[in-house]
């Protein structure tokens, strides 16, 4: 089963230690959470959902409804099953609400995420781009060269956003291409997070970072290849109803 998400403290009535000057909740809150393994690191477990709640009562009440924001625009769990237009609301918002380094980190996976969908839709017959995927966060400076670079691999960009899109065309095991996504994920959090900072930016970053571990930790490796499968087939449906409609 999945942990559940970390429960918030209840609005109008924060914890006592949120009424702490801010430099002293932070350093608090960042100091106390438990060190938080990799996605597929089998050798810990990440805190549970109860623990960790307990330590973000340190947040303030406006943090909390912030970080209930960035997890609902950055969780697959919360976003399965939206229309592509909630979702880019969703990831607007996540952005909008996290502060830096946070923000950037979050633009940076919805990058990642960006590049992958559309290169499962023009694996899927689609021959331009989505305007939508390309309004997500992070994907502005690179709409003119993936238009351009459509038909071309990796829409002939360079470096790890190439790699992210060829091994998302290139990759038919969905289980491979949800856990390789998983851990360039991981790792650009993991990158915003370093030097340590004693920040809500830096609870922010754990608590996602924790969302992908609980996230690989999840399902059975069968079980995640068909959640994964159907994800994939979901994402491509747009385009393939396209192809299928008269005229």
């Amino acid at each position: 089963m999945r942990d559940a998400p970390p429960a918030r403290p209840a609005p109008g009535r924060p914890s006592p230690l949120s009424l702490a000057p801010p430099a002293a909740r932070h350093l608090r809150l960042v100091a106390s959470l438990p060190r938080l393994p990799a996605p597929f690191d089998p050798r810990a477990e990440p805190a549970g959902a109860v623990r960790l709640a307990r330590r973000l009562e340190a947040l303030s009440p406006a943090e909390a409804r912030a970080l209930a924001v960035i997890e609902a625009g950055f969780d697959r769990a919360r976003l399965a099953g939206l229309a592509d237009a909630e979702v880019l609301a969703r990831a607007r918002a996540a952005v909008a609400e996290a502060p830096e380094p946070a923000a950037s980190a979050l633009a940076a996976v919805w990058r990642l995420r960006g590049l992958a969908a559309l290169a499962l839709r023009r694996r899927a017959g689609a021959t331009a781009p989505d305007p939508t995927v390309l309004a997500l966060p992070g994907m502005a400076g690179l709409a003119r060269r993936i238009r351009q670079g459509w038909l071309r691999p990796g829409f002939g960009l360079e470096g790890p956003l190439a790699a992210a899109a060829r091994a998302a065309e290139e990759t038919a095991d969905p289980l491979a291409h949800w856990q390789a996504a998983l851990l360039r994920e991981s790792a650009v959090l993991r990158q915003a997070a370093f030097p340590p900072r004693f920040s809500f930016a830096a609870a922010v970053l754990y608590v996602l970072s924790w969302t992908l571990v609980v996230e690989a930790r999840a399902a059975s490796a069968d079980h995640a290849r068909a959640r994964i499968a159907r994800a994939l087939e979901a994402a491509a449906a747009p385009v393939e109803e396209a192809l299928a409609a008269p005229g």
